[in-house]
């Protein structure tokens, strides 16, 4: 047996039929489909037609929907870390999306990785992902890791805070920024302000709410610290 004699099975391929090339074909002329009507002629659909009833995709309702903005995560489980940081393939003191991927417990980054909770983990590993279940947070902390990625739970501190109505204004003194919030009773800017810098300090900025006493003193900023 050499290269050149392999074949496939005898009619494991079958060639397509090949209409409209000749009478001595048996699909020649009318290629197959008859004489005349709806169904000879070309450009024309009536797949679903039932003959004037109300077809079935009609008389069922619509359900559900499809979410546009959904994000894909790569999806990877405690067992898989272990067993690749048992085999070497990871350093459990830094496993990120990049490593991951290095490692082949993933293909593609798609949108993000998601660390889910099959299996168990006994090594003490710092994790860092774009989103995780709460029983894989808590297993990894259980077995001693670090604070499983403290970038989920502060984005989701970072998507809280920012569900807030907006601030006055924001001003930088000294390398401080000041956000600047509008004491009254029916604003709550106030509230926002103090969430807008906490958000900045999460992001590593020096940043302080301050609530103003009055919009029209320009200076009025520095008079009271939340």
């Amino acid at each position: 047996m050499k290269l050149n004699e392999l074949r496939d099975n005898a009619g494991a391929r079958k060639d397509r039929i090949r209409v409209g090339r000749g009478i001595s074909s048996g699909k020649g002329k009318t290629a197959g489909r008859g004489q005349k009507g709806q169904k000879s002629r070309s450009g024309v659909s009536i797949h679903g037609f039932q003959g004037g009833q109300m077809p079935i995709y009609r008389q069922l309702p619509k359900r559900g929907f499809k979410n546009h903005f959904a994000l894909e995560y790569a999806v990877v489980n405690l067992d898989s870390i272990q067993k690749a940081i048992d085999a070497g393939k990871l350093n459990a003191a830094d496993v990120n999306v990049d490593t991951l991927l290095a490692s082949r417990l993933i293909t593609k980054k798609l949108d993000g990785v998601r660390l889910l909770a099959r299996g168990a983990i006994t090594t003490a590993a710092t994790i860092s992902v774009n989103s995780a279940s709460k029983a894989a947070v808590e297993a990894v902390e259980k077995a001693g890791g670090a604070s499983l990625d403290k970038l989920i739970r502060d984005r989701q501190e970072k998507l809280q805070m920012l569900n807030r109505s907006s601030i006055e204004k924001m001003v930088v003194e000294d390398g401080v920024i000041y956000v600047i919030g509008h004491k009254s009773p029916d604003s709550d800017t106030v509230c926002s302000a103090i969430a807008y810098a906490r958000l900045l300090n999460l992001l590593g900025h020096a940043a302080k709410p301050v609530i103003t006493e009055s919009l029209n003193n320009e200076t009025s900023f520095i008079l009271k610290e939340a």
